[in-house]
């Protein structure tokens, strides 16, 4: 009887401790962006291979990404 109470009670536990919340959700379908960056940590791209960026792939290097799905995404 101790351990199926043991067992309900680490389940019920388990259940709370592992709750998941979402803090952001960006689809890239849309030209909306629903975040901001910290401008210490700001988008960048110099045209070349080096970005971290939201992109439709017109302002990076000529990498070529394929089954993209949706308007633009982010590459770093």
């Amino acid at each position: 009887m101790k351990k199926m109470l043991l067992l309900g009670l680490l389940a019920l536990i388990s259940g709370v401790a592992f709750a998941q919340t979402t803090i952001l959700l960006e689809d890239f379908e849309d030209a909306t962006v629903t975040y901001t960056i910290d401008p210490a940590t700001s988008e960048y791209s110099d045209g070349g291979f080096d970005y971290f960026t939201r992109t439709d792939g017109s302002n990076i290097g000529s990498v070529t990404y394929t089954n993209l799905q949706g308007a633009s995404y982010f590459g770093a």
